[in-house]
């Protein structure tokens, strides 16, 4: 059976919640790795106790997976499981009660195959602090919004490749000299032509004159005599 097939057929018998035949595509030293696991699960036994006590949880639980990729004898995948919980959830730290609580959770998990096609190996990544806080048990935390803002990342690239690359700003031009009124600049250029002129020497006074009178008087006094 291709690797692509025995990843769906063990995913499709998860969701019937058919333990047996989920089972039926492990090898009988099975490690499973879970981030809620102190140490990994190792045989069918664990295996089978670790997926009915899930099943017990999460009686509607649904496991979708996407992205699936195959190379060689290994196979990865996202996933996303959505139930609630209406059944006692069994962890390391004790056991927790129902809380009805609806839950969504998204990771991923990775597989290695036998060459007879049967999972030898299967590692799952997802954070167990946001499906507390789903629960009620803790409040959120920043990781738990991580998905979606890291799903949104290439939406933004995509979109900000569509548009136009933003025009150079042109250099701004120096500001042009104030001009001067027409008048005054032909005054200004007409005075660096013309040359300089020498000042006028100054004139000498006239020698005072005496009394026109007087002299007539002194003439006519004279000539009577």
């Amino acid at each position: 059976m291709p690797v692509e097939d025995t990843i769906y057929s063990y995913i499709e018998a998860f969701n019937r919640k058919d333990v047996d035949a989920s089972l039926r595509y492990l090898t009988e030293d099975i490690m499973v790795m879970d981030p809620t696991l102190p140490q990994p699960l190792r045989g069918l036994r664990a295996a089978r106790q670790d997926t009915e006590s899930f099943i017990k949880a999460f009686p509607d639980i649904l496991m979708v997976l996407s992205n699936l990729l195959v190379k060689n004898d290994t196979a990865s995948a996202e996933m996303v499981l959505t139930g609630t919980h209406t059944g006692p959830l069994v962890g390391s730290r004790g056991t927790i009660p129902a809380t009805n609580k609806k839950i969504t959770i998204s990771g991923a998990a990775f597989w290695r195959l036998t060459p007879s096609g049967q999972i030898a190996e299967e590692r799952r990544y997802h954070d167990p602090m946001a499906l507390m806080a789903q629960l009620g048990l803790m409040p959120p935390s920043p990781a738990s919004a991580a998905p979606a803002r890291r799903a949104a990342r290439p939406a933004t690239r995509r979109a900000a490749a569509k548009r136009p690359a933003a025009k150079k700003a042109a250099p701004a031009r120096k500001a042009a000299p104030a001009r001067k009124p027409a008048a005054a600049a032909k005054r200004a250029t007409a005075a660096k032509r013309a040359p300089a002129r020498k000042a006028a020497p100054a004139r000498k006074a006239a020698p005072a004159r005496r009394p026109a009178v007087r002299a007539t008087a002194r003439q006519t006094a004279a000539r009577r005599r």
